[in-house]
């Protein structure tokens, strides 16, 4: 594969993330993922995820407290990348209905790509805040489950 082909695989795979979130199709959303993977959204109070299964938890977990989210990706800029590996910024506002209200946020993903199996999946995904965030509601919904 050529540079612009995974540059391409890379902005599919952010995709499907946002696409098999808001669609809550875990059994996908793992797919996406490489084994010893982190998902961190520590700075947003919802944790730190270390290896698939941890990850999968948090996933089914969020199907507990938020009935509808919608995840709108932009500005990928992939900073890094060569034949197995790459690292990008993807923003993305996010809104959500919660058991305990609606919740939005606005936030940069910064990503760890590894190319697996001829494929590429997230290493790592940590969250940043961009503007002031407010997880009442998802602090309420995990009081209610």
């Amino acid at each position: 594969m050529n540079q612009i082909e995974d540059r391409l695989e890379i902005l599919e795979l952010t995709a499907r993330y946002a696409y098999y979130v808001d669609t809550f199709q875990t059994e996908k959303i793992m797919m996406l993922w490489a084994d010893d993977a982190v998902f961190d959204e520590s700075r947003v109070g919802t944790g730190l995820h270390k290896g698939a299964a941890e990850i999968r938890a948090f996933f089914e977990g969020l199907t507990k407290i938020i009935t509808h989210q919608a995840h709108i990706t932009s500005n990928h800029l992939i900073e890094e990348i060569n034949d197995t590996v790459a690292k990008a910024i993807v923003f993305s506002l996010v809104e959500a209905v919660t058991i305990a209200g609606n919740m939005r946020a606005v936030v940069y993903y910064a990503d760890d790509y590894v190319k697996q199996n001829g494929r590429w999946v997230f290493r790592s995904r940590v969250i940043h805040p961009l503007m002031p965030f407010d997880t009442e509601a998802m602090a309420k919904a995990n009081e209610k489950v």
